[in-house]
């Protein structure tokens, strides 16, 4: 009898990094240390991954949109969003995939003198895509549990992703649209059953 694995998979994920800003975005926010996680579904070599990305983010000089800010104001840059990723490559210890990217992002106060500016949205409703790819290594694997290798393809993983969006703000404000290339170390559980295959 002969078996493997299912079409169908799940995931989830916990990623940290870092991110360096271009355009005019970078003109007046400077990123610091990112976080997030995500939760995914895979259908053979394809992947659908919802994400929420938490960022830290100064400002680099004064700006007055939704209220007066000084340069060093602390902020919190918020990204939720959809990947669609494809399995470029797989073998028994890593897969490597590529992706797009589609959602939104806001950036809110975070702290400032002004105590009435405590619940301000920034910036807010910005179109997200981007592009990018993840190399994933995988740490723990079930071992097999009978003469006929019968195991699922489940594992515990490592993974480095590299990816650049697009934060178009300008639609809803004046420009402060600009790029971010997102440079994060992840530690994932992912899970494939098994299947006869006759």
């Amino acid at each position: 009898m002969v078996y493997a694995p299912s079409n169908w998979g799940a995931g989830y994920d916990l990623v940290g990094g870092y991110s360096q800003n271009s355009g005019s975005y970078a003109e007046y926010f400077k990123t610091d240390v990112v976080f997030g996680t995500g939760i995914f579904t895979t259908y053979k070599k394809m992947a659908i991954r919802g994400e929420l990305v938490l960022a830290g983010s100064t400002s680099r000089k004064y700006f007055s949109e939704n209220g007066n800010w000084e340069k060093g104001e602390y902020f919190t840059l918020l990204y939720y969003g959809l990947n669609l990723g494809y399995e470029l490559f797989e073998d028994n210890k890593f897969r490597l995939e590529s992706h797009v990217k589609f959602g939104g992002s806001r950036l809110d106060y975070a702290s400032s003198e002004d105590e009435d500016a405590k619940d301000e949205t920034v910036l807010s409703s910005a179109i997200t895509p981007g592009v990018g790819f993840t190399l994933l290594y995988m740490l723990i694997q079930p071992k097999r549990v009978d003469d006929e290798h019968v195991w699922n393809k489940g594992y515990i993983y490592v993974s480095f992703t590299c990816d650049y969006s697009y934060k178009m703000f300008g639609l809803n404000y004046d420009d402060y649209s600009g790029g971010t290339l997102n440079v994060n170390l992840g530690l994932g559980l992912y899970y494939r059953s098994i299947k006869r295959d006759i």
